[in-house]
């Protein structure tokens, strides 16, 4: 009998013991790549819609939470203009709604002379006419979800807006959000005068020394503000931070909980098959043998689980992307690292889950194991 085929039966004389045994780390692993790959995916989703406009410095009000609770007067945009470097500057307000539909939606408000109007790609329609107050854009993922087309209605805060145009852009987030003209949607929230956050394009956004002096720059001309640049946006974020942390806490939890179900597994299959290790001692197998039969054991287990886990893992988070509540706010890219990097963590758990009990395995007397019914 060969060494690998005795861990594998040892496997198969209990099925249904193993399949709960790989069914309950299957869902570890999964919960575990779920929720990680939703902190990115929230995080890619975010910064891919700073780059789809060229976005390279994200002006946000310091000590600020929650983002969309944050307000800046609309003419501090003016003097950010002044300074050197700063080659164009764009309001934004930015806002969450609940549709009648219960979709949540994002919403924001561009002044008409802002830059942003031109990085939209349009699919169908025009611009909305600036001079009224009753006409807006919508992302094609927005359009699809609400089944809009140009020349609709569509319903926010018990206001009726008349589609102008429908655009799409690569970013799932701006591709799900509803853009008003400014004052539009400052009127329609009451924030009168005022923007969430402000998009800077700035002079030679390549040479990192030439970005970090004008951000200085900035930052001592406008103490009360935060300058960030768009890829460690999200790593700034203090909900973005806590949201990660839950993500890695959890998962974590859940992955402990697989090590114990993994030793509680191994040690039934060390109890049970009490007699066979002493005849495997008996025929003249080492402690060392017999050791790493068990932990062998293991790592097939956890191997196993690990697997399932995360396809389970990868059809769950795209699963959730494509609820309804979820749509625009997540853009899901689980990468064969994060895949391997967490299979390879199972697994080494599988290893030191199968320690104890293979020591208690080798600590066996023969003669007792032998008499062992």
């Amino acid at each position: 009998m060969r060494f690998i085929s005795i861990p594998v039966l040892s496997l198969g004389r209990r099925p249904m013991r193993t399949v709960l045994t790989v069914i309950g780390i299957a869902v570890a692993v999964g919960s575990f790549i779920a929720l990680v790959g939703m902190s990115r995916a929230l995080e890619k989703a975010w910064v891919n819609s700073l780059t789809d406009r060229g976005t390279h410095l994200l002006v946000t009000r310091k000590g600020v939470v929650e983002l969309l609770t944050a307000s800046i007067k609309e003419h501090v945009g003016e003097e950010l203009r002044q300074i050197e470097g700063v080659r164009a500057v764009a309001g934004e307000l930015v806002d969450l709604v609940t549709l009648k539909s219960g979709q949540a939606v994002l919403i924001t408000g561009w002044a008409p002379e802002s830059y942003l109007w031109q990085t939209l790609h349009l699919v169908q329609g025009n611009l909305p006419d600036f001079s009224s107050s009753e006409e807006v854009m919508i992302g094609q993922a927005c359009s699809e979800s609400l089944g809009k087309e140009v020349g609709d209605t569509v319903s926010i805060r018990d206001n009726e807006f008349i589609v102008a145009g429908i655009f799409r852009e690569s970013g799932v987030m701006t591709n799900g959000t509803i853009v008003f003209p400014l004052h539009v949607m400052q009127d329609m929230i009451e924030k009168p005068g005022t923007v969430t956050v402000f998009n800077l394009l700035i002079d030679h956004p390549d040479q990192p020394l030439k970005v970090d002096n004008l951000r200085k720059t900035l930052g001592e001309a406008f103490d009360e503000l935060l300058f960030t640049e768009t890829d460690q946006i999200a790593e700034s974020n203090h909900i973005m931070r806590l949201f990660h942390a839950m993500a890695w806490g959890t998962s974590s939890i859940a992955l402990v909980i697989a090590l114990v179900v993994i030793v509680n597994t191994l040690l039934m299959t060390v109890s049970e098959q009490k007699r066979q290790i002493g005849i495997l001692s008996a025929v003249g197998w080492s402690s060392a043998r017999i050791l790493a039969v068990v932990i062998v054991e293991g790592f097939l287990l956890a191997l196993f689980g690990s697997v399932a886990g995360s396809v389970l893992g990868i059809y769950g988070l795209h699963y959730l992307a494509s609820l309804p509540q979820m749509q625009g706010f997540l853009q899901p890219e689980i990468t064969l690292r994060m895949v391997l990097e967490v299979c390879g963590a199972t697994c080494v758990l599988g290893v030191f889950g199968g320690l104890y009990p293979a020591f208690r395995a080798i600590r066996i007397n023969t003669v007792d194991a032998l008499r062992y019914e």
